[in-house]
């Protein structure tokens, strides 16, 4: 799965911290900045989401 973190540097940097927290990154580009002025910016993240929790179907009611 891809997904882009946008915004300012500080913010997608804090963020590429803590997405390890809940998906397996496989890899993280560059920090592309936006055009014009300003610190803002993307990267883009390949992640492996976290495998689906068991089904609680069939359990004591």
């Amino acid at each position: 799965m891809r997904i882009r973190v946008e915004g300012p540097r500080g913010e997608v940097e804090q963020a590429l911290t803590r997405l390890p927290r809940v998906f397996t990154v496989c890899s993280v580009s560059r920090f592309y900045p936006h055009r014009g002025p300003g610190d803002c910016g993307r990267v883009d993240v390949e992640i492996t989401p976290p495998p689906a929790p068991p089904d609680s179907k069939g359990g004591t009611s």
